[in-house]
């Protein structure tokens, strides 16, 4: 894992304090949204960009195979409409929570090493552990995680 972001900046170790918005247009807090488990894998996604979207299928298995587990599952739509992250969600038949970075707020601190297309796992507290990439990468840091925490 690389320790710098995009803008040449050091990763932080953990979330900022941005409020998102929910599907209905509700201000959220993210961090009020990870404490109900002990592991979160926040998935960050456009529906106009293929790896982005990628990331949702990633999100939606992870979902299927692991909540029994006690990780969940957070998508993070950025910067796009309402009512465009309310047709994918519909479409894409998402069960877990999506939320909108309507202004980039949120992802803008925690910095990207590998350009947008961004999964972060979280603890409840909302300490980044670990910034996987890909399916394969994702499953094992959550066992990983999940063991740390005597889960697994």
């Amino acid at each position: 894992m690389t320790n710098i972001n995009t803008y040449g900046q050091a990763l932080p170790a953990s979330l900022p304090q941005s409020s998102l918005l929910d599907t209905n247009g509700n201000t959220v807090n993210p961090r009020d949204q990870i404490r109900t488990a002990p592991v979160t894998l926040l998935v960050f996604f456009a529906t106009y960009d293929t790896p982005w979207s990628d990331n949702v299928k990633i999100a939606k298995q992870v979902n299927q195979d692991m909540t029994k587990d006690g990780v969940r599952v957070i998508a993070i739509d950025e910067e796009e409409t309402q009512g465009t992250v309310t047709a994918f969600v519909a479409t894409e038949g998402l069960t877990f929570t999506v939320l909108r970075d309507k202004d980039g707020s949120f992802l803008r601190p925690i910095g990207t090493p590998h350009g947008v297309e961004q999964m972060i796992l979280v603890d409840n507290s909302g300490n980044i552990l670990a910034r996987p990439e890909g399916k394969s990468d994702s499953i094992a840091a959550i066992k990983e995680a999940l063991r740390g925490q005597g889960k697994h």
